[in-house]
């Protein structure tokens, strides 16, 4: 637990009811709501297959390069708030050994310079090189809490929010479920492992955070997911989209402490290496999370689950992790539905309700045209006013991210591409689906391609490849529609 003595000796009554930790991110915004934005941040260095290359977003935007330029154009828009990452794999490039030179400049810039209150997001996804197995390693959870507390100690003069790991869901699935990233551990056994180690990490990533800086506010960031069953699915396919739309907020539930008897994945968790012991730590040492951070994209929030046996082209088929009936049991397909705002909305809903506490949209966008990108803008926000008359405190919008990113195919793009379908792809591989793929990714050819070619197009800026190997940002007319958004303001929340 941490003091609610401020730093005068005085205690702050704010502080029990969390305003006090709001306050730099709050203290006049206007209908106490934050717009916000972000650059994609994902860092995922060790490379131990062959063929595969470092993902971080960063020095592939060349964001390390022009970091300044960006965030003036942040600052532009009018925005409050950036969620912002910090690259740990390169500011500890040595077990204990902190180099954060290049944040400083950042960061006071961005906060000090610019007023710009930032939202660290301080993992999101990778680990440092030297930690061997990394999210599996034995020290991770003592070793990210560290991190943490030396960030939180030299910063809590610029920034009082965190987020101590960004969508852990997707860690778990990524890392631990489908062997995409390291350590490359696959089925339900190895996803309720990376589940157990991160999960801690996150406990004792706070705990530290708040002994380093007692005004600290947490924001947990997680990924929406919803997997809806297919009409008239037989009862095994309605429980297993129960299970894993359950397994969205399985980590949150765990931190907080609600993982107990009756728990839809007790059982799952239980019979794939989670000890009773594990859920007793996380019950008596709850996360207090003060912000639930939703992440969400209308192209892949929502999905269809069916039986195999009903499968047609186009969909993404989900392979049984084990013989266990569990969470992954069975053969399923699974079909990715546009979830449109009612999508959103749903999950805006479930995270306030199920955690009582106000929500962020920490990230959202969509992969397509402007005018596309445009239209969601526009019903995205119009969604959130109507929650907020409604009375959900939806207290902030974040677009996500500011400019293009590259794909995370890019980090494979090395790899034998025959080799990315049979992992990531159908049990058979159907013509159709490949040529599909191929036309999807723009991959003309089966060679390594350009970094060009691996851009989604998601940003309020366009990257567009300059002769000197860089990309230069192009404002699209989204820039001056968000900025419109916020100058415009939100609708006050009802009931305050």
């Amino acid at each position: 637990m941490t003091s609610d003595i401020d730093s005068e000796g005085v205690e702050d009554p704010d502080m029990h009811t969390g305003a006090g930790r709001h306050g730099r991110l709050f203290d006049g915004a206007p209908d106490n709501f934050v717009w916000a934005t972000g650059i994609e941040d994902t860092f995922v260095a060790q490379t131990e297959r062959i063929g595969e290359r470092v993902l971080d977003e960063y020095a592939l935007t060349n964001h390390y390069i022009y970091w300044r330029e960006d965030i003036d154009r942040a600052a532009g828009l009018g925005v409050r708030a950036m969620r912002y990452g910090i690259p740990w794999y390169r500011v500890e490039p040595a077990p204990g050994v902190f180099e954060w030179d290049w944040v400083d400049r950042v960061l006071e810039y961005a906060a000090g310079v610019r007023g710009i209150a930032i939202v660290a997001d301080l993992v999101h996804y990778g680990t440092p090189l030297w930690m061997d197995n990394q999210f599996l390693n034995t020290s991770y959870p003592q070793r990210v809490a560290h991190y943490a507390f030396e960030f939180a100690r030299r910063y809590r003069h610029l920034l009082s929010h965190y987020t101590p790991l960004n969508e852990p869901r997707v860690t778990m699935d990524f890392c631990g479920g489908l062997g995409i990233w390291p350590p490359y551990l696959r089925g339900d056994d190895g996803a309720v492992k990376i589940l157990r180690s991160i999960a801690r990490g996150m406990a004792l990533t706070v705990q530290a955070i708040r002994e380093a800086d007692p005004r600290a506010a947490i924001v947990h960031v997680e990924a929406a997911g919803e997997w809806l069953p297919a009409p008239d699915a037989p009862d095994d396919v309605v429980r297993v989209a129960a299970l894993r739309t359950a397994s969205t907020f399985i980590a949150t539930d765990l931190i907080t402490g609600r993982v107990r008897e009756g728990h839809p994945l007790l059982e799952w968790l239980l019979t794939n290496g989670m000890t009773e012991a594990d859920l007793d730590w996380h019950i008596s040492h709850p996360v207090d999370i003060d912000i639930a951070g939703v992440n969400y994209y209308p192209e892949s929030g929502v999905h269809c689950l069916r039986a195999l046996e009903d499968t047609h082209y186009g969909t993404q088929h989900i392979r049984s992790y084990n013989a266990h009936p569990g969470m992954y049991g069975g053969m399923y397909v699974q079909e990715r539905l546009w979830g449109w705002v009612e999508g959103l909305e749903r999950a805006l809903r479930a995270f306030a309700g199920r955690y009582d506490r106000p929500v962020i949209i920490t990230e959202t966008s969509t992969n397509g045209t402007v005018q596309q990108r445009a239209q969601w803008l526009s019903e995205s926000v119009g969604a959130v006013a109507r929650l907020r008359t409604e009375g959900v405190p939806v207290v902030g919008y974040t677009w996500w991210p500011l400019f293009d990113l590259i794909d995370w195919s890019y980090r494979a793009g090395a790899r034998p591409i025959e080799e990315f379908f049979v992992r990531l792809g159908p049990p058979t591989l159907d013509p159709r689906h490949v040529a599909g793929a191929l036309e999807a990714m723009r991959w003309p050819r089966l060679e390594q391609l350009p970094l060009e070619a691996y851009l989604v197009p998601m940003g309020l800026y366009a990257l567009v490849m300059q002769f000197d190997g860089t990309f230069r940002r192009v404002p699209t007319p989204l820039v001056e529609q968000y900025a419109h958004c916020i100058s415009q303001g939100m609708v006050p929340l009802a009931g305050v």
